[in-house]
């Protein structure tokens, strides 16, 4: 799976350095990591043309890397290189279609971008990640946020599989690149579970192309099993280091 154009063996890698001018650099490629490395297309625990006899090393080699472990790594190295995006337009898209809310539940709030976008037109917004370290960036960014946002915004710990709220808890729930990295038939009977009756979800997915993604079959059909489907888009995004990506936006009602 690739986060922003980046596998993610590249980012768990301690030779990873991040991106240089848009685009993703290492100790073995200094100017551009190859596409066939950057896409999971070779394991680059083999020699590839041109690395200089560097080659993948996982950042934590001693423990076992559980997909939080991995998470905490990119963020404690700073390579979490979204958390310093705009607002994405799907989340004002959002907002202008369905909006005003007035509880909402962000799974995979990251650094909170797009959580203070939502809370400018929402009673109360909940950011979950399943990061310790992205609730932290999280909460310290909330810190800067006028008063009026602060008293609407809540940052914690959580896992979509296993959400910890009550049925019928928010008429909005948001979740952006990130579902395709869990089980989606218990994600998303999670949403349904705490999503109220004739509540908005609104679930941006990255398809199958490789290793990385989500079957679109798996995907298509979890949706239509667990809610009112009002829309699917389907088209190809680039990401910052020049790749691209088929994705999928569910808009969803529960009905």
């Amino acid at each position: 799976m690739a986060v922003w154009g980046v596998d993610l063996s590249c980012i768990g890698c301690s030779h990873y350095k991040g991106l240089k001018k848009g685009l993703a650099v290492c100790d073995a490629y200094k100017d551009k990591i190859p596409y066939s490395i950057l896409s999971g297309d070779w394991d680059h625990r083999k020699s590839f043309s041109g690395d200089h006899g560097i080659q993948f090393e996982l950042i934590d080699s001693k423990s076992a890397f559980s997909e939080k472990d991995f998470w905490i790594n990119v963020y404690r190295n700073n390579k979490a290189h979204w958390t310093k995006k705009e607002p994405s337009l799907l989340t004002k898209k959002a907002i202008t279609k369905l909006g005003p809310f007035s509880d909402v539940l962000e799974i995979g709030s990251a650094a909170g971008i797009d959580t203070f976008e939502l809370a400018k037109s929402s009673k109360k917004v909940t950011g979950i990640d399943i990061v310790p370290e992205a609730v932290k960036l999280a909460k310290k960014n909330l810190e800067k946020q006028s008063p009026a946002i602060k008293d609407k915004v809540t940052f914690e710990q959580g896992d979509v599989e296993k959400l910890r709220f009550k049925e019928n808890t928010f008429d909005f729930v948001y979740s952006l690149s990130v579902l395709h990295s869990t089980n989606i038939k218990k994600s998303l009977s999670e949403v349904k579970r705490v999503l109220k009756s004739k509540g908005d979800a609104v679930i941006y997915v990255i398809l199958k192309s490789g290793k990385e993604g989500i079957d679109e079959k798996l995907f298509v059909n979890t949706i239509n099993d667990l809610f009112s489907v009002s829309n699917i888009e389907k088209s190809e995004v680039e990401d910052d280091g020049g790749d691209i990506h088929k994705i999928s936006i569910a808009w969803l009602k529960n009905e």
